[in-house]
């Protein structure tokens, strides 16, 4: 029934006809008595206000849970606000509305609040477009609770179910999953042992292990990034990053004599910095005493942490002592220009080593000027 209702129009409420389609059948054929499990009858009533008595124990066995739940909220809410309303969306206030909500929603004993993404999908599908479509629904709810409570107790466990699976066949999306096992075949093995630990252990357990695979997996990704190196192309002053598999592009640009342009495509952290350090003196080591410029390109870098930035100083000063000029291009993140002036990394290389462009940079630090400019430097 609710297959069929939404193929017919999805304005058609399949899963409240079937539910109730079901619970006549129920009740007129006695099927109860013959062994079928049903809801049985529910406390109805107006919810009661009341704070929750809570001792030091019981809250402290309960804040892991808690903090997974948070967690769990913040994700789904943020990627349902995206997805059905991109244009429009302010993550920040719905985050603001779901903490409101669950506040409330401790006090009254209820489930903690977050955006789904099945109801929001069948309340677009039905054309809902305002938050009175929330509203609408908690009101039906309440009349529900005060005047219906008596009418779900024939309902059978079975049709609750199916509807269940309905809404979870919405959730997965087998051609993600193909997609991702074609593209991406790393995240396609954290989906799925994601997926199989919500599904085999307690989802509290399973919840917990799946973010925790998911932070490891964003740390592997800060860990294995690799400096880039850059090369000028003719006639233009674009500098562009030499990548595996780039032949074609490599063979149209040009390496400018005793400058090296290297690139970060993330941030600098504890994790990732004493490779980055090592690439640097490696690349000077392939070309010794030939260097005179070092240039890097930061417009991938988004932070710099406390112990990548003593060992870019570190890295700086090396480098002055070896008789290379060191300039930044490029540093576009906000972030991570307060980040180099809180730590002292402008300081260390001077305001005038900071520049708008790699071509300014090696404009500047050099003779080289793209297309006949002048080397005139122009610090950011």
């Amino acid at each position: 029934m609710v297959f069929l209702a939404e193929k017919l129009n999805p304005r058609i409420p399949g899963a409240l006809i079937a539910l109730a389609g079901a619970t006549l059948l129920t009740t007129f054929l006695k099927l109860d008595d013959r062994g079928l499990q049903v809801l049985g009858r529910l406390h109805g009533g107006f919810p009661g206000l009341q704070l929750p008595v809570l001792n030091f124990d019981d809250a402290l066995s309960l804040l892991g849970l808690a903090l997974m739940l948070s967690l769990v909220v913040m994700v789904q809410t943020g990627a349902v606000t995206r997805a059905f309303n991109p244009e429009e969306a302010d993550v920040n206030a719905d985050f603001i509305g779901a903490g409101a909500a669950g506040l409330a929603a401790g006090l009254f004993g209820a489930m903690p609040v977050n955006a789904s993404p099945p109801r929001t999908a069948l309340t677009s599908e039905a054309g809902g477009r305002s938050q009175w479509s929330g509203v609408f629904a908690a009101v039906a709810v309440l009349a529900l609770l005060l005047f219906g409570a008596g009418l779900l107790a024939h309902a059978p466990s079975a049709a609750l179910g199916g509807i269940l699976l309905f809404i979870a066949s919405r959730l997965v999306h087998v051609s993600d999953f193909r997609d991702m096992l074609k593209q991406a075949p790393g995240d396609f093995a954290l989906a799925l042992a994601t997926t199989a630990l919500i599904v085999v252990l307690p989802i509290q357990t399973g919840v917990a292990l799946g973010i925790f695979l998911s932070l490891l997996h964003g740390v592997f990704t800060v860990a294995r990034a690799r400096l880039v190196p850059f090369e000028h192309v003719p006639g233009t002053t674009i500098w562009w990053p030499v990548l595996p598999g780039e032949d074609a592009r490599a063979q149209r640009s040009e390496q400018v004599p005793g400058v090296v342009v290297m690139g970060f495509p993330g941030p600098l952290t504890f994790l990732n910095i004493h490779q980055f350090h090592s690439a640097i003196q490696d690349r000077l080591a392939a070309q010794p005493g030939q260097v005179r410029v070092f240039v890097l390109e930061a417009s991938g870098i988004n932070e710099v942490d406390f112990t990548a930035a003593e060992i870019l100083r570190e890295q700086i000063t090396k480098l002055r002592s070896q008789g290379v000029q060191v300039a930044v291009a490029r540093l576009s993140a906000v972030h991570a220009r307060a980040d180099f002036d809180r730590f002292g990394l402008t300081q260390a290389l001077g305001e005038d080593r900071i520049f708008l462009s790699v071509a300014e940079a090696v404009a500047a630090l050099t003779d080289h000027a793209p297309d006949g400019e002048q080397p005139t430097p122009q610090s950011a």
